[in-house]
């Protein structure tokens, strides 16, 4: 059996291919360490000192910022300013000199996150410890779903929209011919599909929990973007441009989106880089929807915004005539005698 040349190029281009996204896939989850995650203490400042001075004995992955109260803190929390938050509070019915640790998590932002958290401080109470008693207690402020405990539904968001995004792409851009068609079908498709996906993991599966309105607004958006960005693509690189979106949306676009661990756990800048992808900030979106209604949606939605109107741009911009030039060079190659000739007068 003989290979050609294409054939080989074939096994190597695939074996490569393989090979890349797979370490594209697993590299985060080998890098990913929790690193400098945001939290926010309230207290005396006395012991607000000092509980920052044992997390910072024990290595703890946190960056700590004082608010003035409880109220506060919570506040920073819902907003998704803050992870975490520690609230201090002398301590009532115990011995002179102990503390009151109040540790506030919100498991939706992050299930890993709130579990180095429960972690780090409760270390904090530890007995022999010098200074004050620290008496540690938990409050959950944003839990996750009741049919997603562990949170591995809400993490899988973005996959379907990414990869139906790229199919209805793909189709317009090989399928539908003329510009405001393209438009037309992306926009109708990526409305229908969001519709779809909201319906799926909202009443059906019970993985959202935020308004279907909104939810299916951003799942539209999510998928629109990246469909008019693989269309927009193609009508100006050709099939290769089809490539580069699947390639920045698939294997680089979900690793970095920080479905399954949070931005801050990947080494710097690729956590703020997949924030600026269509994955991550449709994942983030869908999830501060969800379980923090007083969060801003407006940075992923913006992002994905701009995704969206860069493909339309393209599209736009792209020449018509590329069917027409198909066409005619059909026409060309048939032999003249199968042409029709005009009938001679007379």
């Amino acid at each position: 059996m003989q290979y050609s040349s294409a054939a080989t190029r074939a096994i190597l281009v695939g074996t490569l291919a393989v090979l890349a996204v797979a370490l594209l896939f697993l590299w985060p989850v080998r890098a990913a360490s929790p690193r400098d995650l945001p939290i926010v203490v309230a207290g005396p400042p006395a012991a607000a000192q000092l509980v920052e001075q044992r997390l910072a004995g024990a290595n703890a992955p946190f960056v700590t910022t004082a608010v003035a109260d409880r109220a506060a803190a919570v506040r920073r929390i819902e907003t998704r300013e803050a992870y975490g938050g520690i609230v201090l509070t002398p301590g009532t019915g115990a011995p002179a000199g102990t503390v009151d640790v109040e540790l506030l998590t919100a498991t939706a932002a992050s299930p890993a996150v709130a579990q180095a958290l429960v972690q780090g401080v409760g270390t904090l109470g530890a007995s022999g410890a010098p200074g004050p008693t620290l008496r540690v207690h938990h409050t959950e402020l944003a839990p996750l779903a009741e049919q997603d405990p562990r949170g591995a539904g809400i993490a899988m968001l973005a996959l379907p929209l990414g990869i139906g995004g790229l199919i209805v792409g793909v189709l317009t851009a090989l399928q539908v011919t003329g510009r405001r068609a393209k438009v037309v079908t992306i926009l109708a498709a990526s409305t229908l599909a969001g519709l779809g996906w909201t319906l799926v993991l909202h009443p059906w599966f019970g993985l959202l929990t935020g308004s279907m309105w909104t939810e299916w607004a951003l799942a539209a958006l999510a998928v629109a973007a990246i469909a008019s960005s693989a269309a927009g693509a193609h009508a100006l690189l050709g099939v290769p441009g089809l490539g580069l979106i699947a390639l920045i949306t698939t294997p680089f676009g979900f690793p970095l989106a920080g479905t399954q661990l949070p931005p801050e756990f990947l080494p710097s800048p690729w956590g703020a880089i997949g924030q600026g992808l269509v994955p991550g900030a449709a994942a983030t979106a869908l999830r501060t929807e969800s379980y923090f209604p007083a969060a801003s949606l407006t940075p992923a939605v913006l992002v994905m915004a701009l995704w969206l109107a860069a493909g339309l741009a393209l599209i736009a911009l792209s020449r018509p005539h590329r069917a027409r030039t198909a066409v005619e060079g059909e026409v060309s190659n048939t032999p003249p005698s199968t042409r029709s000739e005009p009938a001679a007068a007379g």
